[in-house]
């Protein structure tokens, strides 16, 4: 599968601009970032954008923070690169039950993946290398996701048909970030719809544009999981 890092490059010059960095891996200027706590001020944009997103339904899927220390100072072509070694066959939850959605959702391709994007709400990391702990805090969401709104910019550009956010205990209030997205990307209305599910917490939320539909799953991160948690996600993006 060859990369064509140019996909990113939308995505990296407006990091470059919201954030106030020279290029990708410089500390960003932006006052949030400035007093932000987070230890690896090297923030990251979307992990992966597919070579066909757009082409077909549009899924997203979001997680909290990266945990790796090793993408300390990584470019948008060096984490292009692990990921599309990562999305293959890496057996981490994050990646298998994201990759086992793309693959039933779209049966027959040879590369599901490419049809996505996945990113993180937030952009920098708690850690150091080495470090697989997530510390990611309240003051770190403040800053990085409300105050730079860096995250509802990368959705502007985006324009999913699905967005799948594994971070339900991150996001302590939920209507607040659903109202944030829709002032931040000029969706005409947003409604809560009734939960999905209790066990794995699938709390949906359906915003409207002139042009589209973003339809929001905020729902737990995969880990432990069993294979209903997944094809309650596949029943829920093929039922729209």
């Amino acid at each position: 599968m060859a990369i064509k890092n140019n996909r990113m490059d939308k995505y990296s010059r407006m990091f470059t601009t919201v954030l106030g960095i020279g290029k990708h891996s410089d500390n960003p200027t932006h006052n949030a970032c400035m007093t932000c706590k987070s230890n690896c001020k090297f923030p990251l944009i979307p992990f992966w954008v597919g070579d066909k997103y757009g082409e077909r339904k549009k899924i997203v899927f979001a997680g909290k923070s990266h945990l790796d220390g090793h993408l300390y100072g990584f470019n948008s072509d060096s984490v292009d690169s692990v990921v599309a070694d990562l999305l293959p066959c890496n057996d981490h939850s994050f990646w298998r039950i994201s990759r086992n959605i793309l693959n039933l959702v779209y049966t027959g391709a040879e590369y599901s993946w490419d049809y996505s994007i996945v990113t993180n709400l937030i952009k920098c990391s708690t850690g150091i290398s080495g470090d697989s702990v997530d510390k990611t805090s309240q003051s770190m969401v403040n800053s990085c996701l409300y105050q730079t709104k860096i995250f509802f910019e990368e959705m502007k550009i985006a324009k999913p048909d699905f967005l799948i956010i594994y971070a339900h205990s991150l996001l302590h209030d939920e209507d607040r970030f659903v109202t944030e997205y829709k002032e931040s990307t000029s969706s005409i209305s947003f409604n809560k719809l009734d939960r999905l599910n209790s066990k794995y917490y699938f709390q949906p939320y359906h915003l409207q544009y002139n042009d589209h539909v973003t339809n929001i799953l905020i729902t737990r991160h995969p880990q432990g999981t069993t294979s209903d948690y997944q094809n309650m996600i596949v029943d829920w993006i093929l039922s729209k």
